[in-house]
């Protein structure tokens, strides 16, 4: 493991890393020997958590698109019709408000796995399906009660993207530069739990 060091810190008395003693470091890694951020190969075993979460996010659009039928069946609203009781038309708009956002958040959660790492990637994404979920049932209920669902779901897309770019940036540094920063940055964050 390569130690990174930065002037900054150097002549500080600030808890550094590189002050553990070596028997401790090797029990203790950084954050960016473990991460590989971005990862050196896109293979099953690199990405299979937000395949998982993909297959879950499928599953939970699938109970949206069951939700409209039975609320039509309920509402007795005809397809093609997309109006009718306005208790219908929360569970159709909360629907389609998900359908909406769905291609954005699979981009944001492949793409932040493929140029950060899938761990943070999967774990976002989970909370992403959590707020959505919060977002249908609050908006089936009420239009009022969306905004929680939103808020969660979108910071979320946010900190996806966030780490998409981060991870896309240091990649282009390191066509440019043949540096990683972003591996140098996450070395100085410990992970005792390792």
């Amino acid at each position: 493991m390569s130690e990174v060091t930065h002037p900054k810190l150097e002549s500080s008395k600030e808890y550094r890393f590189s002050d553990l003693s070596v028997k401790k470091r090797r029990k203790m890694k950084s954050l960016g020997s473990i991460l590989q951020a971005p990862p050196k190969t896109i293979t099953p075993e690199t990405l299979y958590l937000v395949g998982l979460v993909t297959v879950a996010s499928f599953l939970q659009m699938g109970m949206f698109l069951g939700a409209v039928g039975m609320a039509r069946k309920k509402y007795k609203v005809v397809p093609p019709k997309i109006d009718g009781d306005p208790k219908f038309n929360l569970v159709y708009r909360a629907h389609q408000n998900s359908v909406e956002n769905y291609p954005i958040f699979l981009a944001g959660l492949w793409t932040a796995a493929i140029f950060f790492h899938q761990v943070p990637a999967a774990i976002f994404g989970v909370i992403y399906m959590v707020g959505r979920e919060l977002y249908f049932r609050g908006y089936s209920a009420a239009a009022a009660k969306r905004g929680p669902g939103f808020i969660i779901s979108s910071l979320t897309l946010l900190a996806l993207f966030s780490l998409t770019a981060l991870g896309a940036a240091s990649t282009a540094y390191h066509a440019y530069a043949g540096h990683h920063y972003l591996k140098g940055l996450l070395s100085y964050i410990p992970v005792p739990f390792t």
